[in-house]
Order: C-alpha cells, then structure tokens, then sequence
C-alpha cells in the first residue's frame, strides 16, 4: 500500500466515504504477481471491491467518473450487492 489510498481521488466526499466505508490498497500488480493472478486483474486501473472474507463483490476497469463512483460506493458500502446486480442498480 502506497499512502493513505486516495491520492487519485480529487472529491473530498468521496475521500470522506472511502475512508469512513472502506479499507483501501493500492497495489502494484507488476510487483505482486499472486495478487494479480489470484483476482484476475489484466488492467489498470482496476477498482476492486472485497467482502470481509476477500471474495470479489465486483470490480471495474478503467477510470470511473465521479457520479458513476458514487454510486458503485453506495452499492457495495449499503450491501446492495447482495440482492442487485450492479448494472440494475445503477439504472435506479
């Protein structure tokens, strides 16, 4: 982990609800090749959302606009994964 995880956030609510939510690390997958394979990451940027067991709940490559982010972070910080595919829950 490099800093404190949101350097490439500009937002201060968006840094606010990261930090509040979430447990962030940055990784750098030409270093930590077992991460890369184990997750599957093929591309960066890659945003990686875990469950507490480390199980993937979704992830998004490439740069995700603000409004779009926004709305992945109430998806998975209000469990709404657990009942709604994303691609539902963003049309709401």
């Amino acid at each position: 982990m490099q800093g404190d995880g949101t350097q490439g956030f500009q937002n201060k609510d968006i840094i606010s609800i990261l930090n509040e939510r979430f447990l962030l690390v940055e990784v750098d997958i030409s270093r930590q090749k077992d991460l890369k394979e184990d997750y599957r990451i093929n591309y960066t940027p890659t945003s990686l959302f875990l469950d507490i067991r480390g199980k993937p709940i979704i992830d998004v490559k490439g740069y995700i606009p603000t409004k779009r982010f926004r709305k992945l972070l109430r998806y998975v910080g209000e469990n709404h994964y657990k009942t709604t595919a994303f691609s539902d829950f963003e049309k709401e």
